[in-house]
């Protein structure tokens, strides 16, 4: 299989009463001949920026036929006065 990052479309973050909130959408493709089944989780390397943010996932089980592909929204969120920059995001 592949999973990929992508920024969902619009603006790329919100900001709103203190707190940031961005949207990704983790696109996942089953590249065998036969129907798979996925489990989603989220991580960020220990000690990094993210570490702080809230992550949710829309969906966390996927089934995906053969050769198919599923969009997964990725919502991450975290109080303004704790961003500290760019930070990388694991999804497995």
């Amino acid at each position: 299989f592949e999973a990929s990052q992508r920024r969902a479309r619009g603006l790329p973050y919100v900001l709103a009463e203190g707190t940031l909130r961005n949207v990704l959408t983790v696109h996942v493709r089953n590249k065998t001949d036969e129907e798979q089944r996925y489990t989603l989780k989220v991580s960020v390397p220990q000690g990094s920026p993210g570490a702080s943010f809230a992550y949710e996932l829309a969906q966390t089980e996927l089934v995906i036929p053969a050769l198919g592909s599923a969009d997964v929204p990725l919502t991450a969120t975290l109080r303004r006065e704790e961003w500290k920059g760019r930070f990388p995001i694991v999804v497995t």
